[in-house]
């Protein structure tokens, strides 16, 4: 049997932000002020969502297609401890808007 250490914020405290942005085809960065134990970027233009999970290999994402389809995204979305989101130019592509949520 498998044992599973589960993280949880003290008295149901969470921090929680949300935005968007248009992309211009550079790295975009979000400053949270906390450290986000998920993020959701949903790309409104083409239906595409990214997440990333606290924990996740480094270069990688989830990604949602309309098709459906749900495949591994190398595109690297970044999280750091600092509160800072690095969504990279391959996804924040010019023109495209997106809305992001992020919760810690």
């Amino acid at each position: 049997m498998a044992t599973v250490a589960a993280t949880s914020q003290a008295q149901g405290i969470c921090n929680f932000a949300s935005g968007g942005f248009t992309g211009d085809g550079t790295i975009t960065t979000i400053t949270l002020g906390f450290k986000p134990r998920f993020f959701k970027i949903f790309n409104q233009t083409d239906t595409v969502i990214y997440e990333k999970f606290e924990g996740m290999v480094a270069a990688n994402s989830i990604k949602i297609t309309g098709v459906p389809a749900v495949t591994n995204d190398a595109s690297a979305i970044t999280l750091d401890a600092a509160g800072t989101v690095t969504v990279p130019a391959a996804i924040a592509i010019s023109a495209k808007v997106f809305s992001w949520i992020a919760m810690g």
